[in-house]
């Protein structure tokens, strides 16, 4: 690990960072993290872009709401008061529009992906 002196030392670079586009990806690996913050389980995929040497994650999923409107939301693992998942949670909506059942289920996959307002890649439920 380099000195804290030395990281001081450091010149902003020129290199811009790969900014990667919405492509078809593949989920490779599913798991739940929970979020302090929100008191809350997130689910988190590792995918495989086509443009991307390493996995990236995605945890959040752009979907219809109403006729002419889409909104990217989180993939929050909420519970109905059977102990199973949301049927109108965000989640839910994607497993049914990859024909899965469970999030485990996932793992697999492909999925087509857009940006979020961030600029950050989402999946495309829809």
């Amino acid at each position: 690990m380099q000195e804290q002196t030395n990281l001081k030392q450091i010149e902003i670079g020129t290199i811009d960072k790969q900014k990667l586009t919405p492509e078809k990806v593949k989920i490779v690996k599913v798991e739940i993290e929970t979020v302090e913050k929100a008191k809350a389980n997130k689910v988190v995929c590792y995918v495989e872009h086509p443009k991307a040497t390493d996995e990236i994650k995605i945890s959040s999923v752009k979907i219809e709401q109403g006729k002419d409107k889409v909104k990217v939301v989180g993939m929050w693992v909420n519970l109905d008061k059977d102990n199973k998942l949301d049927k109108n949670s965000a989640t839910a909506v994607l497993l049914r529009f990859l024909g899965c059942k469970k999030i485990e289920d996932l793992v697999g996959k492909e999925c087509s992906t857009a940006e979020d307002d961030g600029g950050y890649l989402c999946f495309r439920g829809y």
